[in-house]
This record gives C-alpha cells, sequence and structure tokens, in this order.
C-alpha cells in the first residue's frame, strides 16, 4: 500500500451519536492520513451510517469532535460538500438520465472538474456513455456512482459498496482507481460487505459493534491478532455434517459445491482426525487455509449482515 502523508484529514475525538435514548455510537476515536484507505466495518446497527454521516456533515454529533480537512462537518457542510466526494445511491441519478449527461451535469458544479472522458475511459464506461441509467448493469451503476463521486477532485472520499455487483473485470478497475486516488493523497473510507475486495483495498481496519470499537489496526495485524487458520476439504461424495462435527467435536459447513470447511484452528491431530473421518470418501483435498479479513470479522461480530 502506498504511504499517507502523516497528516490527518480526518479525526474523530470521543464520537456520540444518540437518538433519544439509544446511544448509536458510543466514544469513537479514530483517524485517517491523506494518502491512507480505511474501511469501517461492523454489522447492521453496529453505528456504521451514523459514524459516516457524522463525517460527511448530515448529522451533528451528540458529543465527542468530528474534523474533516480542519472543518467541522456539520456547521460548515456546504463548505465541507466542495472538498469531499460522496459515492450516492441508486436514487441520485434520473432513470432516464445517460451516463455521459449525468457526469457532464456534475462537472458543473465544481470549478476544476476532471474531464469526462477521461473518467469514461478510466471505469470502462465509454461504451454505455449514451445509455440510461436505468439500463445500466448492477456493476455499470456503481461504476458511474463512483465517477459521479470524484469528479470535483475531492480530498476526502466516502465509498459505500463501491464493488457490490460489479463483474471482475470492474472490479479490478476500481481497485486501480482507489488505489491511484490514495496515491494521489486522498483520505478514502470505504465501507461494504465484500470483505475480499475490501481486504485488497485498503490500509486500515476499524470493525465497530454496538457503536464501540472491536478492532482497528492494518488487515495483517488483524490476520495475526484475531485470525486463525482452519481446515478445509473436497469431495463430491454426501457428506453427513452433523455426523461429521459430531466426531470431530467442531462445526463443519459447505462453503461452496463440493467444498466444505471445518470450524476449528489448524492442528496435526484435527487434520489426522478428520483424514479418518473421510477415509471412506473420495476426496480430492484437504488443506490448511490461512486466516482472511472474513474470518476475523466473523471471530469478532460473528453472523450477523454488514
Amino acid at each position: 500500500m502506498g504511504s499517507s502523508t502523516n497528516e490527518s484529514a480526518i479525526r474523530v475525538d470521543d464520537l456520540t451519536v444518540n437518538y433519544g435514548g439509544f446511544r448509536a455510537v458510543d466514544r469513537l476515536s479514530f483517524e485517517v492520513a491523506g494518502g491512507e484507505v480505511l474501511a469501517l466495518l461492523g454489522p447492521n446497527g453496529a453505528g456504521k451510517t451514523s459514524t459516516i454521516e457524522t463525517m460527511e456533515g448530515y448529522i451533528k454529533p451528540s458529543g465527542g469532535s468530528v474534523a474533516v480537512l480542519g472543518i467541522e462537518p456539520f456547521s460548515s457542510q456546504a463548505r465541507l460538500s466542495r472538498q469531499m466526494g460522496v459515492m450516492l445511491q441508486e436514487g441520485g441519478i434520473l432513470p432516464r438520465m445517460t451516463v455521459r449527461a449525468a457526469l457532464d451535469l456534475y462537472s458543473r458544479f465544481y470549478d476544476n472538474p476532471l474531464e469526462v472522458e477521461g473518467l469514461l475511459s478510466r471505469l470502462d464506461l465509454g461504451n454505455v456513455a449514451g445509455t440510461m441509467f436505468r439500463r445500466l448493469s448492477g456493476g455499470e451503476k456503481q461504476r458511474l456512482l463512483l465517477a459521479l463521486a470524484i469528479i470535483g477532485r475531492p480530498r476526502v472520499l466516502f465509498l459505500d459498496e463501491p464493488t457490490a455487483g460489479v463483474d471482475p473485470v470492474g472490479k479490478v478497475a476500481i481497485r486501480k482507481l482507489v488505489s491511484a486516488l490514495r496515491d494521489d493523497g486522498l483520505a478514502i473510507v470505504i465501507s461494504g460487505h465484500e470483505l475480499e475486495e475490501i481486504d485488497r483495498m485498503v490500509d486500515r481496519v476499524l470493525i465497530i459493534d454496538h457503536g464501540r470499537e472491536r478492532a482497528h489496526g492494518s488487515v495483517e495485524e488483524l490476520k495475526s491478532r484475531y485470525g486463525v487458520d482452519c481446515v478445509e476439504f473436497r469431495t463430491r461424495a454426501s457428506v453427513d455434517l452433523p455426523a461429521l462435527a459430531g466426531r470431530l467435536g467442531a462445526p463443519v459447513e459447505r462453503v461452496a459445491e463440493e467444498r466444505y470447511r471445518v470450524g476449528a484452528p489448524a492442528s496435526p491431530a484435527l487434520l489426522s482426525l478428520l483424514s479418518s473421518a473421510l477415509e471412506d470418501l473420495e476426496v480430492s483435498a484437504i488443506e490448511t487455509v490461512t486466516a482472511t479479513l472474513e474470518s476475523v470479522y466473523l471471530s469478532l461480530v460473528g453472523g450477523g449482515e454488514e
């Protein structure tokens, strides 16, 4: 990953957000430097949206403070918006507006916008430039929404589910663009639940639950601190999962066609026991799988959806 500028573009200190008697964010603190990408992760109700919307200036903090580019977002949202990019949801674009028309329109909101043709090329949208928004695929819509978020040359960028519904080629284009923006010095905050993609794009991860920090650090730091290697095996045979789980003393789940995962740390004893339990089945592979951001996330907050 590229290096940061060491200057905090976003500073959140003891942020608290209350809705009546409900505390959505509970004394949360973190920073994002220019030239750095932070992933903000957590299950539904964790406080992610409240935290992000406070940084964007749409929510007034109940306690603590937030500064984005040295600006207090809520009181100076109009000023901040000139330097901030936010990935819109689909409702922000008229269904009959074409890709090029949307980019042309948004470019007029800024004094020094990026060139429309360059954005079309960088995000592989040239072949649908004349297509109405409602006729775009899910991935094409996401790439357009990302283009609109950066057309004003922002210094901070908030991306929600940037790769959701995007095909593999489009995901590569988005990863390259996020990397280039980071190298240009942008402070970027990403939220979402495509953890494999997030793993490839970010410098640091902040996992929150019930409004509080659960873990914070680089992906490798979190894998080292919270991750455990597990065991997977592949077979075309029918597997009696409850019986196998009982024999191993660990849960077993089907994670893909012909692929199964044992929910326990890899060890020689487990591998030996698994090999014995599967000796009557036609098994194509038994392998140790290293910790992932997804496994770290699940170990900290469980299986709830993002």
